[in-house]
């Protein structure tokens, strides 16, 4: 039996309802899928603006409170610098007071005399002596090294000049005190001389071209003409310094010269200049009564709070110029190669100095003799 020719085939059709059917559900469920995320997204987009807007709120709430914050801070800076005015002023007037009192207390003491438990004297040690050391700096070193020693039974004022290349504990001691401090230097000073130093007092530069500048000016005797062309000038250059032989009247800057200068004389010599200079500035203060003037003595000493380390106050300097003014002053007392020490070289080839007698007996000696002991 043979088939109708004409006949369509049936397979063609079926993939085409499949293929209608698999479009429609694809199209629902991009549809779903859509929708699905289209909800989250705009449940997520209100999330964020919830939060956005809560921030917007907490931002807001933190700008008013810096905003009340700053307010208080501004109220309360007003405040303390209202109270910090009121304390300064205070202060200053608590100054004031204080300065009176005590200008009256010192015009007591000039008129009537000091009383034992402030004395000078009450100052000292367990020895009959009121020892001061005096140091002279310029940089780093003291190449200044004086002791005054004040005997109140002899009425004499006894300086004595250690020199700068003087070895201790193998250094020199002109390094003594910026290494170690005043009290070891006092010890050794002690070891050397037999004085324990009760007082102290370090002087650079411009505190003394001060102080002679307030006396204005100083007068000495140039025992040797001095023609000085190696004294040191600014940024490291050098210039000429001279003093004719005779009476001299100087300046605070010319009497610094005279007591630095030794490239044409010695250390010893200079040493000899810087006791006159102690001298010269002694008489001046006796001269022009500075013990009645407590206002330029006063000014002077707070001129000089910069440039000078001591433990002796201004009641005591009163005090020991008031007690002392009339004692005679023993200078010209130098430890030199001439007397109890001998020069050597180091391996380096520094110059230094060390005692005839390394356990200072010749100078103890000496010491005592000088100041009457």
């Amino acid at each position: 039996m043979r088939l109708p020719q004409n006949l369509p085939p049936k397979a063609p059709h079926h993939e085409l309802r499949f293929a209608m059917l698999f479009l429609a559900f694809t199209v629902l469920f991009s549809v779903g899928a859509l929708s699905f995320m289209n909800k989250k997204i705009v449940h997520e987009l209100r999330q964020k603006g919830l939060q956005v807007n809560s921030l917007v709120q907490e931002v807001g709430e933190l700008k008013s409170e810096n905003l009340w914050l700053y307010e208080r801070y501004s109220e309360g800076k007003k405040v303390m610098e209202s109270i910090d005015d009121s304390l300064t002023n205070l202060q200053t007037e608590a100054e004031v007071a204080s300065a009176r009192k005590l200008s009256k207390t010192v015009q007591v003491l000039l008129k009537n005399g000091v009383p034992a438990d402030v004395s000078a004297a009450s100052t000292a040690s367990d020895s009959t002596t009121l020892d001061i050391l005096i140091l002279g700096t310029h940089g780093g070193l003291t190449d200044t090294i004086m002791l005054a020693s004040v005997n109140s039974t002899l009425k004499t004022v006894t300086l004595l000049s250690l020199p700068r290349d003087l070895v201790v504990n193998g250094r020199r001691i002109n390094e003594y005190y910026t290494r170690y401090g005043i009290d070891p230097l006092r010890k050794e000073i002690q070891t050397i001389t037999g004085h324990y130093p009760e007082k102290y007092a370090v002087v650079d530069l411009k505190a003394f071209v001060t102080l002679v500048d307030a006396l204005e000016g100083i007068d000495v005797t140039v025992e040797k003409a001095i023609y000085d062309p190696y004294y040191p000038g600014p940024n490291e250059s050098y210039q000429v310094f001279s003093l004719a032989v005779g009476p001299q009247h100087l300046d605070g800057a010319t009497a610094l010269k005279y007591a630095r200068t030794r490239k044409t004389s010695s250390d010893f010599e200079r040493a000899k200049r810087q006791q006159q200079v102690i001298e010269a500035v002694r008489a001046k203060f006796l001269e022009q009564n500075w013990l009645k003037n407590f206002d330029q003595l006063a000014e002077v000493y707070d001129s000089l709070n910069d440039s000078v380390e001591t433990d002796v106050s201004l009641l005591e300097i009163i005090s020991y110029a008031q007690a002392y003014s009339s004692y005679t002053l023993e200078k010209g007392n130098v430890l030199t190669s001439s007397n109890y020490l001998y020069s050597t070289i180091s391996p380096q080839g520094a110059y230094l100095l060390l005692p005839k007698d390394p356990t200072y007996r010749e100078i103890l000696e000496y010491v005592r003799g000088l100041v009457g002991e």
